[in-house]
């Protein structure tokens, strides 16, 4: 197992793409295709600074990723930065920490480079976030693009 950077083997781009218009284009403001996904993880083959992604691998093959976003795209709280975004395991791959992995992964990064929090939203896994020494930031849900998430920080 090992995690690699986006940056470091972007022949991945169309495939964790695939994966995140499956998973998570109900969230995006406007209707979006997985080849504008493509383009958009295209900026995030940085090596050390934000943005960047990481793509967790199991045998050589990859199985999860996880960005280090400055803009989450969630407007009502654009004054914070970094986020951790975009979270994606392959199904058969769950619960086996793969998820645990990349997040503490792109959380060490964002410290490496010198941020004391870090942000995330999130539709449905605030358990899963908690667990990792998340806390829920708002009270309360925001409606986002008419989802209701919550807004979690973890300080770093």
């Amino acid at each position: 197992m090992e995690i690699k950077l986006l940056g470091q083997c972007p022949e991945y781009t169309s495939t964790i793409a695939q994966w995140l218009f499956d998973e998570f284009s109900h969230l995006e403001q406007e209707p979006i295709s997985a080849e504008a996904l493509e383009k958009r993880l295209s900026s995030r083959i940085n090596l050390k600074k934000c943005p960047l992604t990481c793509i967790f691998f199991h045998d050589d093959l990859p199985i999860g990723t996880a960005s280090l976003v400055d803009d989450d795209g969630l407007k009502v709280c654009s004054h914070l930065s970094p986020w951790l975004a975009d979270v994606y395991v392959v199904p058969s791959y769950r619960r086996q920490r793969v998820g645990e992995s990349l997040t503490r992964h792109v959380t060490n990064l964002a410290k490496l480079n010198g941020h004391k929090k870090c942000y995330l939203y999130t539709e449905n896994q605030q358990a899963f976030f908690a667990s990792l020494g998340w806390t829920q930031q708002t009270h309360a849900p925001i409606c986002h693009n008419k989802v209701l998430v919550t807004v979690m920080e973890l300080p770093l």
